[in-house]
């Protein structure tokens, strides 16, 4: 209704990303006014993060984390559905988050309850902050099958936190794989996140520490960047002189 009598008519749209630009000319057509700015964070995360502080990874055991409120799109049940296919190994995974959506999490219970026995789920529920950085620290990978994100801090908290990200591939943060960060893969490919969730479980410590350095320094380079403000700020400046 709102697109229909032009009430957006000379607004300028701020996406976090080209996937979300794309996402806004879809909806509100290809004469809308949008600029691109990732949004801020702060320049440095966890200033005093060491890889000594990452759980040891033993072949044969892997600890995740999922991070984020409890609701369809964070599509979590998904992730259940691709563990129940996990027989060997030992998975520690903590679901950490606001249950938000109560239809939502009592599809997730029936989902945790077929579960195979090797694999433990812990019910955190909501934490602060600093808990939740800590919590991510000590974990060896971080968790996400979003159906969508305009940007998402905890990814960017995660690997500060030198937590490899098992994500979907509708975010910004699809460069982890370049990285040796993580793994943005396809909702579609159920194959691709099961191979990926055994390769986690699978995986020895010298190789998992590759990959928590690799994260962090991910992290630390993006955080540095420059651009960061200036796109902001660019923003901000057409705004003030249109």
């Amino acid at each position: 209704y709102a697109k229909s009598i032009n009430l957006y008519k000379g607004i300028i749209w701020k996406a976090s990303s080209e996937l979300e630009k794309n996402e806004i000319i879809a909806v509100m057509g290809d004469t809308c006014d949008v600029e691109v700015a990732p949004d801020l964070v702060p320049k440095v995360i966890l200033s005093e993060f060491t890889i000594k502080q990452k759980p040891k990874k033993a072949k044969g055991f892997v600890k995740l984390i999922f991070l984020s409120r409890i609701v369809p799109k964070k599509n979590l049940a998904f992730f259940f559905e691709r563990l129940a296919g996990i027989h060997e190994g030992i998975v520690i995974f903590d679901v950490v988050g606001p249950q938000e959506n109560a239809i939502y999490w009592k599809e997730c219970l029936k989902s945790i309850a077929r579960l195979p026995d090797n694999i433990t789920v812990n019910i955190i529920g909501p934490v602060s902050y600093p808990e939740g950085l800590k919590m991510l620290t000590e974990s060896h990978f971080f968790i996400l099958p979003t159906l969508n994100e305009n940007f998402g801090y905890v990814f960017i908290e995660s690997l500060a936190a030198g937590c490899p990200l098992l994500i979907s591939d509708r975010t910004l943060w699809g460069g982890v794989e370049t990285q040796n960060a993580g793994w943005a893969i396809p909702l579609e490919r159920s194959d691709m996140w099961l191979d990926k969730i055994r390769y986690c479980v699978d995986m020895d410590e010298a190789a998992y520490l590759k990959m928590a350095i690799a994260a962090r320094r991910y992290a630390d380079t993006w955080l540095a960047e420059s651009k960061l403000e200036e796109n902001t700020a660019r923003v901000l400046k057409k705004a003030l002189t249109t």
